[in-house]
Parts: structure tokens; sequence; C-alpha cells
């Protein structure tokens, strides 16, 4: 069994005439032309990530004064050389790999950079009450899964309200 939730609402909303005055269109229709589902792969999504991060350090590193733009190049070439596409088995020895150029510092002076996720919903946006609650629900899961996978992780809301919910 597969549930899928949408929300349907057009750019200012699902309200009468696009005016918020008007109220909302309680009998308003949308129909769905096209459902695309995917199966999510773990692997792969970390793989993917990796290699990104490598193509950033490759493009936007330094390569006169720094060696690390020549590395990620040779890293990136080393995954696509380590992986069959088609062949998912595959992909944690790319991520090795990736892992192993990602874990090194630059130099001892290098910069710690600390980031914190953080969920700002409107609440009384452009879209029904409940689908704010939804909204926040979904977001809120979000961020407890990251938890799961990330025990450093933090996160941060900016609407009191959600914390109630």
């Amino acid at each position: 069994t597969y549930f899928i939730e949408m929300a349907c609402c057009n750019w200012a909303g699902n309200v009468i005439d696009g005016n918020m005055l008007n109220g909302e269109d309680l009998h308003k229709y949308f129909t769905l032309k096209e459902c695309k589902i995917g199966i999510f792969s773990r692997s792969a999504w970390e793989l993917w990530n990796d290699v990104k991060t490598i193509r950033d350090c490759a493009i936007n590193l330094d390569t006169v004064y720094d060696h690390r733009s020549d590395e990620a190049l040779f890293t990136g070439s080393k995954i696509a050389n380590s992986i069959e596409v088609a062949d998912e088995t595959t992909y944690p020895q790319g991520t090795i790999i990736a892992k192993d150029f990602l874990s090194k510092t630059n130099s001892p002076s290098q910069h710690q950079i600390y980031a914190c996720g953080h969920c700002h919903i409107d609440v009384a946006w452009l879209w029904p009450f409940e689908e704010s609650r939804r909204k926040a629900a979904r977001a809120w899961a979000a961020q407890i899964e990251y938890m799961k996978y990330y025990p450093d992780y933090k996160f941060t809301a900016s609407n009191a309200i959600l914390f109630d919910w």
C-alpha cells in the first residue's frame, strides 16, 4: 500500500479569485497529471553528495598554490574507475575513496565551520491552516531522521507554535 500526500495550491494559495480577502475556495479541484515514484538509495545519495563536494573542490580551490584541486580531480577519477553506475554494490568502494579525500585537513590552521539545521514555516502563508500543520509534521519528522543518522545534528525552528503542535 502506498500513501501519497499532495497539496493543491496555486501561487496565491487556494483562495477565491486569487484574493485572500475573498476566503478559501473549498470547491476547487486540481488534476494530478503526472506522478513519478522512485526508490531512495542511501548509498547512491551519499556517494552523489561526496562526488559533488569533490567536484566543487576541483573547480573552486586555487590550482596555483594549493595541490588539493589536483587531488580532487585524481580522487574523482579514481571513484569513477572503481564503481559501476548500474551496480549499486560497487558504491561503497567509491564512498571509501571519497571519505579518504574528504577526511584530510588542508592545513593545521584550517577553519572549523559549524552549521545548524533550521526550519522556517510561514504558518499563515498562502495555504490552508491544515497544510501548515502537515508541512510542519513533515519538516520535523525529517529533522528527527537526521538526528538518527547524525548524532551531533542540531536543529532550530523560528515559530513557537510548531513546538506546541
